[in-house]
């Protein structure tokens, strides 16, 4: 009365296609996570952008703000 061949392989057989499946699912729940984080970067930029021209936009002298554009852009490139 014990455990046979046929039954270990058939239990093999189950096990492999749980792991496989699991391994699926955790490589598209991984692409998805980088998918959010992208988006996340995305949107924070937008939030900085944004921010940027509200602070433009709150200063009267038009050749200050021209000023302010040229310095964030300075910066910009010396970030990349």
């Amino acid at each position: 009365m014990g455990v046979n061949h046929k039954q270990l392989t058939e239990e093999r057989v189950k096990l492999k296609k749980d792991f496989d499946d699991l391994s699926a699912k955790i490589a598209t729940v991984d692409k998805e996570l980088t998918t959010m984080r992208n988006n996340l970067n995305a949107v924070y930029g937008a939030l900085q952008q944004t921010d940027k021209l509200i602070k433009l936009s709150s200063t009267p002298d038009p050749d200050e703000n021209e000023k302010q554009l040229l310095t964030e852009k300075d910066k910009w490139k010396k970030k990349i």
